[in-house]
């Protein structure tokens, strides 16, 4: 589908379904095709202005009450707050704003905790009845996923023994059992494993044999080049298991310098159904935490705070923190750390020991000034405004002056094999050619109205194309050397 499309349909909100080229059926000619989706795009794209002007209205009206109350009673019951969720506070609250709070939760993946901390807080009874049931139902519907997904790792793992393949568990599947406790409490895409990169290819065997493929072909040599793991791998009709092989935990372009072989010898023995599983050190799981904030922080919201608390929390006993500090300077991750365990301060009163931040603050240049645009940007998040995309920031406010030039011709003029790919038509064709100049309107249908509304300083838009420009900023100096 023409990205004019997807573009619309995303943002106003209606789904589609694919095509019967996509389910197998009879195909439709690509330049038929493409033309009833440019069409059918086109007029979406105009009318969304009016779609997200009236909500960016409503939005406004509502954002300095949300910000003020609701997201900070969000924080709050999720057990990130220094202070916990009075009752009179949450009877105050209208539905429209356990509304706004529901929908929070759920799209950042924290719905299933909410709930939980809500309940054994003994305040469920004081949510609207529908909401209430949008939580529990988030609640119960993870659990099931995860259940499923637990009993498929213990069988991959159970497979990975039999041939004397080691794994370490990363990430979801070692948060949600062992440091949450519960595993209906943390939300799971896929299950993330760990092994060396030289026993890939017995994993990748092992995982065949289970009736799992990779969602595309791929070349391990060249994949581990970019990435840190190989495509996903995914079992027929059976969606919900998915499986992320993992060579390293961070890609290989990213500054960090993780020492693999030290990690793999302080890795621990755990348990999950009964079955022995290694998993990171609480050590290496922090800073493993903080370094994923360094892509992901600015999408999930809220949810890596809360990793990271339950996992402070957890293994608050067993965390040598002159270690983690250590450690954190021979990955090159001070910046990281300091940041994740400085918003712990901010949001949750959640302090590391006495000096630690201190130590972590004089290896980083003007730390505070970022910690403060990220906790800004959260909370702006949890706003529901609308969100600009990267692209329309940096073109907006580029570094210097011929960046705006190069954007423009790399988002106008991509690779043949690209536009080929997103037309639908075949990259050796002539024809290509011709999508050029169609590409370079769909550009100006989905983008053109936007810039043209921040170049007149428009009132509303540009705080967040101001605050988008900040999010760059951050990823650019946690990724500095």
């Amino acid at each position: 589908m023409c990205p004019v499309v997807k573009s619309a349909f995303h943002k106003v909100g209606v789904g589609f379904k694919p095509t019967p080229a996509c389910r197998g059926g009879p195909k439709v000619p690509p330049t038929i095709d493409w033309a009833i989706d440019w069409v059918i795009g086109s007029a979406l794209a105009f009318s969304e202005r009016t779609i997200i002007t009236e909500a960016m209205m409503i939005e406004k009206n509502g954002y300095e009450m949300f910000k003020s109350s609701a997201g900070e009673i969000l924080i709050c019951c999720l057990g990130l707050g220094s202070m916990k969720p009075s009752e009179e506070n949450l009877r105050k609250l209208s539905p429209s704003a356990w509304e706004r709070i529901i929908r929070q939760a759920i799209r950042y993946s924290v719905a299933p905790l909410l709930y939980h901390r809500l309940k054994v807080s003994g305040l469920e009874a004081l949510i609207p009845r529908d909401a209430a049931r949008k939580l529990r139902d988030s609640y119960l519907a993870n659990a099931i996923k995860n259940l499923h997904l637990y009993q498929e790792l213990s069988t991959i793992i159970q497979t990975f023994h039999e041939r004397g393949l080691a794994a370490i568990v990363l990430k979801g599947a070692h948060l949600a059992k062992i440091v949450y406790g519960n595993s209906a409490l943390r939300y799971m895409c896929d299950l993330d494993l760990l092994v060396r990169k030289e026993e890939l290819p017995l994993a990748i065997s092992s995982l065949s044999d289970k009736g799992y493929h990779p969602i595309k072909p791929f070349d391990i040599e060249e994949v581990c080049t970019q990435k840190h793991h190989l495509p996903t791998f995914i079992k027929k009709d059976q969606l919900v298991y998915q499986i992320e092989l993992h060579w390293h935990i961070e890609p290989p372009t990213d500054p960090f310098t993780v020492n693999l072989e030290g990690l793999w010898q302080r890795a621990q023995k755990a348990t999950i159904n009964n079955l022995p599983i290694l998993v990171l050190s609480p050590e290496d799981l922090i800073l493993h935490l903080c370094m994923h904030t360094v892509h992901h922080i600015l999408d999930l919201g809220l949810r890596p705070l809360c990793d990271l608390s339950e996992t402070i929390r957890h293994y608050q006993a067993e965390i040598d923190w002159k270690s983690l500090q250590l450690r954190s300077r021979e990955w090159k991750a001070d910046k990281p750390l300091y940041l994740m365990l400085s918003l712990l301060v901010e949001f949750a009163g959640q302090a590391a020991p006495q000096g630690v931040l201190d130590i972590l603050k004089a290896n980083t240049i003007e730390p505070h000034h970022f910690v403060t645009k990220l906790k800004n940007h959260i909370m702006m998040k949890m706003s529901d405004s609308v969100a600009l995309t990267t692209d329309i920031a940096r073109f907006w406010k580029p570094k210097k002056p011929t960046d705006r030039i190069a954007l423009f011709w790399q988002k106008a003029f991509p690779p043949r094999a690209y536009l080929a790919k997103i037309y639908r038509i075949r990259k050796e064709s002539a024809l290509v050619y011709l999508f050029y100049p169609v590409h370079i309107i769909d550009l100006i249908i989905r983008y053109g109205y936007t810039l043209w509304r921040l170049f007149r300083h428009d009132a509303e838009l540009v705080p967040l194309a101001e605050l988008e420009s900040s999010q760059l900023d951050l990823r650019d100096w946690l990724l500095s050397p």
